[in-house]
């Protein structure tokens, strides 16, 4: 009965402290102005992408990688046109199984291109593959 009590509490702990690391990850896009409620989801080199971003003359780009290998070239994020001050976006990525890296993890990398080049450079994991 304490394994199980024992378990409980450090499984509930373990979910708490993912819950509150996204929490802070969140509040801190959220500071940083341009971009917040960032999720990713899928495996295998199926990933969705979504999140919000505000209103900006800038566009936002993305790029996939490993750490060493590029894997999918910068693509620009399509937002639709509006008025309001966030902006929902998603936007699917799907690399060959085949060509998926092994004992690593795979990024995507989102940021914002002006005439100054890239700017407000978010990364995210999308998967950590063994």
């Amino acid at each position: 009965m304490r394994i199980v009590i024992c378990l409980s509490v450090l499984l509930f702990s373990l979910v708490n402290v993912h819950v509150d690391a996204r929490e802070k990850m969140n509040q801190a896009l959220e500071k940083s102005g341009n971009l917040r409620h960032i999720m990713v989801s899928g495996t295998q080199g199926h990933y969705l992408v979504k999140g919000e971003v505000k209103r900006t003359k800038e566009k936002w780009y993305y790029t996939v990688e490993d750490g060493h290998k590029e894997y999918v070239k910068e693509k620009q994020v399509q937002i639709r046109k509006s008025q309001e001050k966030w902006i929902p976006f998603q936007f699917e990525v799907t690399l060959p199984r085949g060509k998926l890296p092994h004992n690593a993890s795979l990024l995507i990398y989102l940021y914002q291109k002006g005439n100054e080049g890239k700017k407000n450079i978010f990364p995210f994991v999308l998967e950590r593959l063994e």
